[in-house]
């Protein structure tokens, strides 16, 4: 990915907390020079620098992931429309804010059922406030539908490309102006970015 020093995030706590937050992914393979790609949550595991997940087992990116020797997953996170109006400097052009992860690794596939249910209920943890009650034959049925996903991080890359380019009366004026706006979100996050 492109990134001009002044955007480049590469301390891993932070790239870290936001792969934690912004589970949601592109994964991309790549099969005789075309690209492919599935959106899919995809939990980063940090104990084990590893991405998991599942796909549909009817997804011809299974395939792909079984000879893969490298994939791109693609995190985003809060972005938006920066209007030149908002800032107090002059001349200025209409942007894009954003924020991203890439992370390549290596994937390995398991169609095991224990391997699975693990994946399933790791996903249930992350995204659900208390557990939910199970019996012991609610899994069994799914499990022939999906195969799980672990990729082994070999390079990560986070670019957050926050304003911090422009004067910081301006970079001001764009946070106070993604608030009136209702965009909180990239707001706080340009305010929590230096």
């Amino acid at each position: 990915m492109y990134t001009p020093p002044h955007f480049c995030i590469d301390d891993l706590e932070i790239i870290a907390a936001f792969l934690i937050a912004n589970s949601f992914a592109s994964l991309v393979t790549v099969v005789n020079d075309e690209p492919f790609a599935t959106h899919l949550p995809l939990l980063y595991q940090p104990e084990t620098n590893t991405l998991i997940g599942h796909l549909a087992k009817a997804n011809p990116q299974c395939e792909h992931l079984a000879s893969a020797e490298s994939v791109l997953a693609i995190f985003t996170g809060p972005h938006g429309y920066i209007s030149p109006r908002w800032y107090t400097h002059a001349p200025a052009v209409p942007t894009w804010n954003y924020t991203a992860v890439h992370v390549y690794g290596k994937p390995t596939l398991t169609t095991e059922p224990e391997a699975l249910t693990q994946v399933l209920l790791t996903l249930e943890a992350h995204f659900e406030p208390e557990p939910i009650p199970y019996d012991d034959t609610f899994f069994a049925p799914k499990l022939k539908g999906i195969v799980g996903v672990e990729i082994g991080i070999s390079r990560l890359e986070g670019k957050f490309k926050l304003s911090q380019n422009i004067p910081s009366e301006s970079r001001a004026g764009v946070i106070e102006a993604l608030k009136r706006d209702g965009q909180t979100a990239l707001a706080t996050t340009m305010e929590n970015t230096k």
